[in-house]
């Protein structure tokens, strides 16, 4: 019997080890993140906006953080017709970056 048991508590130490991973947490890929955007906004001088400009024009490398963590650039505003919700046709173009090449 007391043998079964060593070999029962060797086996869980051993599934104990194993199991600890060395791959990175969600917490720590999150902080590499914000890094790694810091990092390509001092990388490229980009200025980084508190409020929206009242006349929606931004210079070259300017930015607005918007709340849910979107850096907006506008390049051009368009013609002054406002546009009607689910009539008028909206034509637009992202550029993105990946920062990490490790997707979740």
């Amino acid at each position: 019997m007391k043998k079964g048991f060593n070999i029962l508590l060797i086996l869980c130490a051993a599934l104990v080890a194993i199991s600890c991973s060395k791959t990175k947490s969600y917490t720590d890929m999150l902080k590499d993140e914000k890094k790694a955007i810091e990092r390509l906004i001092d990388e490229n001088d980009f200025e980084i906006l508190d409020d929206f400009p009242k006349d929606s024009i931004f210079k070259e490398n300017q930015f607005v953080k918007l709340e849910n963590g979107v850096y907006l650039n506008i390049i051009d505003k368009g013609s002054s017709e406002r546009a009607v919700l689910y009539k008028t046709k909206m034509l637009y173009r992202c550029k993105m970056h990946y920062i990490q090449e490790v997707d979740t």
